[in-house]
Protein backbone atom coordinates (compact mmCIF):
# COMPACT_ATOMS: atom_id res chain seq x y z
CA UNK A 1 0.00 0.00 0.00
CA UNK A 2 2.61 2.53 0.76
CA UNK A 3 3.89 1.83 -3.01
CA UNK A 4 1.02 2.66 -4.52
CA UNK A 5 0.69 5.69 -2.17
CA UNK A 6 4.17 6.90 -3.16
CA UNK A 7 3.27 6.50 -6.89
CA UNK A 8 0.50 8.64 -6.48
CA UNK A 9 2.79 11.08 -4.98
CA UNK A 10 5.31 10.63 -8.30
CA UNK A 11 1.89 10.77 -10.68
CA UNK A 12 3.92 13.58 -12.86
CA UNK A 13 6.80 10.74 -13.48
CA UNK A 14 3.74 8.66 -14.64
CA UNK A 15 2.62 10.97 -16.64
CA UNK A 16 6.24 12.03 -18.36
CA UNK A 17 6.10 8.31 -19.09
CA UNK A 18 3.14 7.66 -20.50
CA UNK A 19 3.08 10.17 -22.50
CA UNK A 20 6.70 9.56 -24.11
CA UNK A 21 5.16 6.31 -24.84
CA UNK A 22 2.73 7.46 -26.58
CA UNK A 23 4.43 10.07 -28.63
CA UNK A 24 7.27 7.01 -29.21
CA UNK A 25 5.32 5.67 -30.95
CA UNK A 26 3.61 8.31 -33.23
CA UNK A 27 6.87 10.64 -34.01
CA UNK A 28 7.15 12.69 -37.00
CA UNK A 29 3.46 11.77 -37.67
CA UNK A 30 1.29 14.85 -38.84
CA UNK A 31 -1.70 13.22 -36.82
CA UNK A 32 -0.28 11.73 -34.29
CA UNK A 33 -2.22 9.32 -32.01
CA UNK A 34 -5.68 10.32 -34.00
CA UNK A 35 -4.28 7.53 -36.24
CA UNK A 36 -4.98 5.14 -33.97
CA UNK A 37 -8.46 7.18 -33.66
CA UNK A 38 -8.89 6.99 -37.58
CA UNK A 39 -7.84 3.82 -38.28
CA UNK A 40 -10.68 2.69 -35.45
CA UNK A 41 -13.44 4.92 -36.64
CA UNK A 42 -12.73 3.41 -40.46
CA UNK A 43 -13.04 -0.24 -38.67
CA UNK A 44 -15.99 0.84 -36.94
CA UNK A 45 -18.36 2.14 -40.28
CA UNK A 46 -17.06 -1.05 -42.07
CA UNK A 47 -18.20 -3.47 -39.28
CA UNK A 48 -21.47 -1.39 -39.14
CA UNK A 49 -22.20 -1.19 -43.11
CA UNK A 50 -21.76 -5.01 -43.27
CA UNK A 51 -22.94 -6.42 -39.94
CA UNK A 52 -25.35 -3.77 -38.96
CA UNK A 53 -27.26 -4.25 -42.44
CA UNK A 54 -27.21 -7.75 -42.52
CA UNK A 55 -28.43 -8.62 -38.64
CA UNK A 56 -31.38 -6.08 -39.74
CA UNK A 57 -30.71 -3.67 -36.36
CA UNK A 58 -31.57 0.04 -36.28
CA UNK A 59 -28.36 2.06 -37.13
CA UNK A 60 -29.97 4.22 -34.21
CA UNK A 61 -28.84 1.38 -31.46
CA UNK A 62 -26.16 -0.14 -33.81
CA UNK A 63 -23.61 2.54 -34.34
CA UNK A 64 -23.09 3.83 -30.60
CA UNK A 65 -23.48 0.80 -29.19
CA UNK A 66 -20.69 -0.76 -31.41
CA UNK A 67 -18.73 2.40 -31.04
CA UNK A 68 -18.79 2.44 -27.14
CA UNK A 69 -18.18 -1.23 -26.92
CA UNK A 70 -14.78 -1.56 -29.53
CA UNK A 71 -13.21 1.53 -27.76
CA UNK A 72 -13.32 0.15 -24.03
CA UNK A 73 -13.02 -3.06 -25.31
CA UNK A 74 -10.26 -1.91 -26.91
CA UNK A 75 -8.80 -0.35 -23.88
CA UNK A 76 -9.23 -2.91 -21.47
CA UNK A 77 -7.51 -5.38 -23.87
CA UNK A 78 -3.96 -3.12 -24.44
CA UNK A 79 -4.05 -3.13 -20.54
CA UNK A 80 -4.06 -6.40 -20.19
CA UNK A 81 -1.28 -7.13 -22.44
CA UNK A 82 1.13 -4.31 -22.37
CA UNK A 83 0.66 -4.86 -18.17
CA UNK A 84 2.26 -8.13 -19.05
CA UNK A 85 5.02 -6.80 -20.54
CA UNK A 86 5.25 -3.65 -17.82
CA UNK A 87 8.38 -4.59 -16.11
CA UNK A 88 10.19 -6.56 -18.31
CA UNK A 89 10.31 -3.46 -21.05
CA UNK A 90 11.47 -1.29 -18.72
CA UNK A 91 13.73 -3.70 -16.98
CA UNK A 92 16.46 -1.63 -16.85
CA UNK A 93 15.15 1.39 -15.77
CA UNK A 94 14.02 -0.79 -12.84
CA UNK A 95 17.48 -1.77 -12.17
CA UNK A 96 18.68 1.97 -11.95
CA UNK A 97 16.12 3.85 -10.86
CA UNK A 98 14.75 3.96 -7.27
CA UNK A 99 10.68 4.19 -7.65
CA UNK A 100 7.78 1.86 -6.70
CA UNK A 101 7.28 -0.67 -9.04
CA UNK A 102 3.61 0.14 -9.22
CA UNK A 103 4.72 3.12 -11.12
CA UNK A 104 5.26 0.59 -14.29
CA UNK A 105 1.70 -0.61 -13.80
CA UNK A 106 0.43 2.70 -13.50
CA UNK A 107 1.90 4.16 -16.48
CA UNK A 108 0.72 1.25 -18.84
CA UNK A 109 -2.76 2.32 -17.43
CA UNK A 110 -2.28 5.99 -17.69
CA UNK A 111 -0.95 5.68 -21.46
CA UNK A 112 -4.07 3.51 -22.35
CA UNK A 113 -6.38 6.38 -20.74
CA UNK A 114 -4.56 9.29 -23.10
CA UNK A 115 -5.12 7.18 -26.25
CA UNK A 116 -8.90 6.71 -24.98
CA UNK A 117 -9.41 9.96 -24.66
CA UNK A 118 -8.26 10.43 -28.35
CA UNK A 119 -10.56 7.46 -29.34
CA UNK A 120 -13.90 8.73 -27.18
CA UNK A 121 -14.23 11.91 -29.62
CA UNK A 122 -15.90 8.63 -31.80
CA UNK A 123 -18.90 8.52 -29.30
CA UNK A 124 -20.12 11.77 -29.55
CA UNK A 125 -19.76 11.59 -33.69
CA UNK A 126 -22.02 8.05 -33.55
CA UNK A 127 -24.37 9.89 -31.25
CA UNK A 128 -24.99 12.93 -33.53
CA UNK A 129 -25.06 10.61 -36.84
CA UNK A 130 -27.89 8.42 -35.93
CA UNK A 131 -29.44 11.31 -33.65
CA UNK A 132 -29.38 9.81 -30.81
CA UNK A 133 -30.22 12.02 -27.64
CA UNK A 134 -28.56 11.20 -24.07
CA UNK A 135 -30.49 11.05 -21.14
CA UNK A 136 -29.64 11.74 -17.06
CA UNK A 137 -28.62 7.92 -16.71
CA UNK A 138 -25.36 8.94 -18.43
CA UNK A 139 -23.84 10.48 -15.08
CA UNK A 140 -23.97 6.64 -14.06
CA UNK A 141 -20.72 6.75 -16.59
CA UNK A 142 -19.09 8.51 -13.92
CA UNK A 143 -19.28 6.01 -11.10
CA UNK A 144 -19.06 3.16 -13.86
CA UNK A 145 -16.17 4.15 -15.29
CA UNK A 146 -14.18 4.34 -11.56
CA UNK A 147 -14.83 0.70 -11.11
CA UNK A 148 -13.65 -0.35 -14.19
CA UNK A 149 -10.96 1.59 -13.90
CA UNK A 150 -10.47 -0.32 -10.00
CA UNK A 151 -10.46 -3.76 -11.83
CA UNK A 152 -8.46 -2.80 -15.03
CA UNK A 153 -5.90 -1.89 -12.23
CA UNK A 154 -5.47 -4.81 -10.17
CA UNK A 155 -5.56 -7.02 -13.00
CA UNK A 156 -2.63 -5.58 -14.45
CA UNK A 157 -0.17 -5.08 -11.37
CA UNK A 158 -1.41 -9.19 -10.74
CA UNK A 159 -0.28 -10.23 -14.97
CA UNK A 160 2.59 -7.76 -14.32
CA UNK A 161 3.92 -9.63 -11.50
CA UNK A 162 3.49 -13.15 -12.75
CA UNK A 163 3.97 -12.57 -16.20
CA UNK A 164 7.14 -11.66 -15.16
CA UNK A 165 7.94 -14.79 -12.98
CA UNK A 166 6.67 -16.91 -15.84
CA UNK A 167 7.71 -16.21 -19.23
CA UNK A 168 4.72 -18.05 -21.45
CA UNK A 169 1.97 -15.93 -19.24
CA UNK A 170 1.96 -13.18 -21.98
CA UNK A 171 1.45 -15.50 -24.69
CA UNK A 172 -1.43 -17.23 -23.09
CA UNK A 173 -3.02 -14.13 -22.58
CA UNK A 174 -2.72 -12.67 -26.40
CA UNK A 175 -4.39 -15.73 -27.35
CA UNK A 176 -7.29 -16.41 -25.30
CA UNK A 177 -8.57 -12.33 -25.72
CA UNK A 178 -9.20 -12.46 -29.24
CA UNK A 179 -11.85 -15.37 -28.00
CA UNK A 180 -13.10 -13.19 -25.80
CA UNK A 181 -13.93 -10.45 -27.98
CA UNK A 182 -16.20 -12.78 -29.93
CA UNK A 183 -18.02 -14.04 -26.72
CA UNK A 184 -18.61 -10.35 -25.27
CA UNK A 185 -21.14 -8.41 -27.21
CA UNK A 186 -19.41 -5.84 -28.85
CA UNK A 187 -20.34 -6.79 -32.59
CA UNK A 188 -23.81 -8.16 -31.30
CA UNK A 189 -26.76 -7.33 -29.31
CA UNK A 190 -27.93 -9.91 -26.72
CA UNK A 191 -31.49 -9.67 -27.41
CA UNK A 192 -30.78 -10.37 -31.11
CA UNK A 193 -29.09 -14.08 -29.79
CA UNK A 194 -32.28 -16.85 -29.44
CA UNK A 195 -32.76 -18.83 -26.75
CA UNK A 196 -31.41 -18.16 -23.10
CA UNK A 197 -28.12 -19.94 -22.97
CA UNK A 198 -26.15 -17.03 -24.32
CA UNK A 199 -27.73 -15.05 -21.99
CA UNK A 200 -26.51 -17.20 -19.04
CA UNK A 201 -23.33 -17.36 -20.16
CA UNK A 202 -23.00 -13.40 -20.36
CA UNK A 203 -23.24 -13.72 -16.44
CA UNK A 204 -20.31 -15.26 -15.86
CA UNK A 205 -18.03 -13.09 -18.75
CA UNK A 206 -16.20 -10.43 -17.30
CA UNK A 207 -15.32 -8.74 -20.36
CA UNK A 208 -19.30 -8.08 -20.62
CA UNK A 209 -19.90 -6.73 -17.09
CA UNK A 210 -16.65 -4.32 -17.51
CA UNK A 211 -17.91 -2.55 -20.64
CA UNK A 212 -21.67 -2.75 -19.35
CA UNK A 213 -20.56 -0.28 -16.82
CA UNK A 214 -19.27 2.17 -19.03
CA UNK A 215 -21.73 1.73 -21.89
CA UNK A 216 -25.21 1.39 -20.32
CA UNK A 217 -25.27 4.57 -19.07
CA UNK A 218 -24.03 6.47 -21.97
CA UNK A 219 -26.97 4.32 -24.58
CA UNK A 220 -29.34 5.34 -21.65
CA UNK A 221 -29.98 2.58 -19.32
CA UNK A 222 -28.66 2.19 -15.96
CA UNK A 223 -26.21 -1.32 -15.46
CA UNK A 224 -27.96 -3.99 -14.20
CA UNK A 225 -27.44 -4.54 -10.39
CA UNK A 226 -25.91 -8.05 -11.30
CA UNK A 227 -22.90 -6.06 -13.08
CA UNK A 228 -22.52 -3.94 -10.05
CA UNK A 229 -22.20 -6.47 -7.71
CA UNK A 230 -20.02 -8.88 -10.14
CA UNK A 231 -17.64 -5.77 -10.67
CA UNK A 232 -17.51 -4.78 -6.69
CA UNK A 233 -16.93 -8.06 -5.70
CA UNK A 234 -14.10 -8.41 -8.46
CA UNK A 235 -12.21 -5.36 -7.03
CA UNK A 236 -12.03 -6.57 -3.59
CA UNK A 237 -11.24 -9.99 -4.44
CA UNK A 238 -9.08 -9.27 -7.39
CA UNK A 239 -7.23 -6.38 -5.23
CA UNK A 240 -6.62 -8.31 -2.51
CA UNK A 241 -5.18 -10.82 -4.42
CA UNK A 242 -3.13 -8.74 -6.10
CA UNK A 243 -1.70 -6.54 -3.23
CA UNK A 244 -0.82 -10.44 -1.39
CA UNK A 245 0.72 -11.52 -4.50
CA UNK A 246 2.76 -8.09 -5.15
CA UNK A 247 4.26 -7.88 -1.37
CA UNK A 248 5.13 -11.36 -1.44
CA UNK A 249 6.77 -10.42 -4.91
CA UNK A 250 8.14 -6.92 -5.28
CA UNK A 251 11.53 -7.89 -3.85
CA UNK A 252 11.85 -11.15 -6.22
CA UNK A 253 11.43 -8.82 -9.57
CA UNK A 254 14.28 -7.32 -9.98
CA UNK A 255 16.37 -10.86 -10.15
CA UNK A 256 13.39 -12.23 -12.01
CA UNK A 257 14.38 -9.48 -14.85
Amino acid sequence: MADIVETQRRFRLVHILGWQDLKARYKRSLLGPFWLTLSTGVLIASIVLILGTSMRIPMVDYLPYLTIGYIVFNTLTSVITESCQAFISSASMIRQVPVPLFVYIERVVWKNLIKLGHDIVLVPVAFLIVSRPVNLHALYFVPGFLLFLLNVTWVGLLLGVLSTRYRDLPMTVASILPIFFYLTPILWMPESVPGELALRLLEFNPFYHMISLVRAPLMGDIPSYHTWIFCGIAALIGWGVALLVYARSRDRVVFWL
